[in-house]
């Protein structure tokens, strides 16, 4: 049997289905406007939010997403990914706010990969650009050097903290290094 209208659903099809019970209850409660307050004041404090506030969620842009995106394989124990992700976006985002904090993980993932070589030359060829993160740099560097067996630039990275960044967090570690 064809219906005039397939989406109506009539009292007897629907006494055995809730879905069928709730959606005519919407329908008839939107044909009628009888919402009630509840939904009336959520409306109006979204027009309001939307029209006087700031956004509800601020966008993220692409640059922030692919920073954490490499630092959550960081976290995660993915340093060969990490590795990666940070090199994308060291060569993708050469300008960014973000970048010095990228290399040091960059580093530290190599590191963690034991890509000693990797690690020095990364952090030899941006301590200059690292900013407050100096410190960091210079110790992860002192790790990579003792790693490596060259326990001479060792020492002296570790020296730099001590004598250079006296506030660091790091001084502990690097004064008996």
């Amino acid at each position: 049997m064809l219906r005039k209208f397939p989406h109506r659903f009539r009292m007897s099809e629907a006494m055995g289905n809730p879905m069928a019970l709730n959606s005519m209850a919407v329908r008839s409660r939107l044909a009628r406007g009888r919402f009630g307050a509840g939904a009336a004041l959520a409306t109006a404090w979204l027009v309001v939010s939307l029209v006087f506030g700031e956004p509800l969620r601020a966008q993220e842009t692409v640059e922030s997403r692919a920073f954490k995106t490499a630092a959550s394989l960081f976290q995660d124990g993915a340093y060969k990914l990490a590795e990666r992700e940070f090199r994308r976006f060291v060569a993708t985002y050469p300008q960014s706010p973000m970048l010095p904090e990228a290399i040091l993980l960059q580093a530290r993932a190599a590191l963690a990969e034991t890509n000693l070589a990797g690690a020095i030359a990364l952090l030899n060829a941006h301590v200059g650009k690292a900013g407050p993160l100096t410190d960091q740099y210079r110790y992860r560097l002192a790790t990579a050097y003792s790693q490596s067996s060259n326990y001479a630039a060792a020492a002296d990275s570790f020296l730099q903290i001590t004598h250079q960044f006296t506030n660091s967090p790091l001084l502990l570690e690097a004064s008996y290094g």
